[in-house]
């Protein structure tokens, strides 16, 4: 890959990966006060965003370290089980917020679906190592 390829690729990253991680510290922050404030009220919903959130910091853990391992070849990451965890829990909180972010928003909902854009170029480029042993 080019160094221009490489450039597109982190800024192509950081647009589509901008929000979510926007919503992941606000969903950790706040998330956990109103999940220990809704304890106490009987409310046990709200005790959901705090793990969407634990499982979304674990998946954005898991696309960088592909992101790194695109941008310089001779990085160690994780062991190819090991991210492919990462990277499934990571989908999982992402779709999770991202239907919920389609009922509340309608159409403006899609835009949720560019993190899911760069995670399959990823994936797809680094398909070799995640199916290795």
């Amino acid at each position: 890959m080019s160094f221009f390829q490489k450039f597109i690729l982190a800024l192509c990253f950081a647009i589509a990966f901008f929000v979510p991680v926007w919503f992941l510290g606000l969903g950790i922050v706040v998330g956990i006060l109103y999940a220990v404030f809704s304890l106490f009220s009987g409310d046990y919903f709200l005790f959901f965003i705090p793990l969407v959130s634990a499982l979304g910091a674990v998946g954005f853990w898991g696309i960088c370290q592909l992101l790194a391992k695109t941008l310089d070849s001779a990085i160690n990451i994780a062991s190819p089980k090991r991210l492919r965890i990462y990277l499934c829990l990571g989908v999982v909180s992402l779709s999770i917020a991202a239907t919920i972010a389609a009922l509340k928003l309608g159409v403006y909902g899609l835009f949720c679906l560019s993190p899911f854009l760069v995670t399959l170029f990823l994936v797809n480029y680094h398909r070799a190592y995640l199916t290795s042993k």
